[in-house]
């Protein structure tokens, strides 16, 4: 299953925010809770977590501004092994 990873709105009057760094690589595998990237806002900056674990495919590119709701990455969700839980 594919998780799509919005901007997400961290404050009430919050239309956009700058991506300004990929803390995983492309195609790397992550963690869930694990930060994907820092998202910078007029008041804060904030890391962005994997809501699962899986494969990193990153769709948004550093310095750039993405309204919220916009997608900028996806994590290909990891399937369990035979024997453990999902």
């Amino acid at each position: 299953m594919t998780i799509h990873i919005r901007i997400p709105k961290l404050g009430m009057e919050m239309t956009e925010a700058t991506l300004t760094k990929w803390l995983i690589d492309d195609g790397a595998g992550v963690a869930q809770d694990q930060a994907l990237y820092v998202l910078e806002t007029d008041k804060v900056e904030s890391e962005v977590t994997a809501p699962v674990a899986g494969v990193l495919r990153r769709i948004g590119r550093e310095g750039e501004t993405y309204a919220v709701g916009e997608l900028v990455a996806e994590v290909l969700e990891a399937l369990a092994r035979p024997g453990e839980d999902p």
